[in-house]
């Protein structure tokens, strides 16, 4: 009776690797974060710099 109804054993498995998936996309997007917004930062102050808002464009490393 039970021996053949792997069906839900199946859909657990896929559960676990969706979930997997999204813990790393998290992760990577948490890391990836800090550093865009670094970059995006810099090349808006050298935006504001080119149209005389600000007086400094800021070096990116």
């Amino acid at each position: 009776m039970l021996k053949g109804d792997t069906a839900g054993a199946t859909t657990v498995e896929y559960g676990l690797i969706g979930a997997l998936v999204v813990v790393a996309s998290i992760g990577a997007y948490s890391s990836l974060g800090g550093s865009l917004r670094t970059s995006f930062g810099g090349a808006s102050g050298c935006m504001k710099a080119a149209s005389g808002e600000s007086a400094e464009c800021p070096q990116l490393p």
